[in-house]
């Protein structure tokens, strides 16, 4: 999607699929949150990894809904491998301070103490992730293009996966979206 973003200079393109790139990384980097993979327990690092990733996903997913057709979108395109190279660098530096079991991150969270960030991460990305699929339902109103309705179905899927379970240890189960 990065490369067909570049070569198009579409901006909206790149910034959806830097979303989904940086949702992946850090689900990546939870994966080796495994026992006994990398580090013979958990730590914080690790296991919020996917909200994180979420969080900074929905970010760049409201950002894909702007008016990109000026200036902000022209500075995206022209700025591309800066924005990719500090998406990688922020991957690699979250994996490096997880292994080191650097603080904040060598912490094993309980359930109680991750509920209320984990909460109010839930809460920024349903809330972005609603915005930007309400902006992607009017542009495919006003484009009837193909690729917004996907955009917007991607939206919210992931928006859906949001709300804090009744544990509020894995955070992420279920919500509903009122958004098609």
């Amino acid at each position: 999607m990065s490369e067909a973003a570049r070569r198009r200079g579409d901006a909206r393109l790149f910034l959806v699929g830097l979303a989904f790139l940086v949702a992946a990384g850090f689900l990546g980097l939870h994966a080796l949150a495994t026992p006994g993979v990398l580090l013979e327990g958990k730590n914080a690092g690790f296991t919020i990894a996917t909200p994180v990733g979420l969080v900074n996903a929905s970010v760049l997913a409201f950002a894909s809904s702007l008016q990109l057709d000026g200036r902000f979108g022209q500075a995206v395109i022209r700025h591309e491998s800066l924005v990719r190279g500090a998406l990688v660098l922020l991957l690699a530096a979250w994996r490096a301070a997880s292994l080191a079991s650097l603080p904040p991150l060598d912490n094993v969270l309980t359930p109680e103490e991750a509920r209320g960030p984990l909460r109010a991460m839930a809460l920024v990305a349903v809330l972005l992730y609603a915005l930007a699929a309400l902006r992607y339902r009017r542009l495919h109103g006003q484009t009837r293009a193909p690729l917004p309705l996907a955009i917007l179905t991607s939206w919210i899927s992931s928006q859906r996966r949001w709300l804090p379970s009744r544990s509020g240890a894995t955070g992420m189960r279920r919500g509903g979206s009122g958004i098609c």
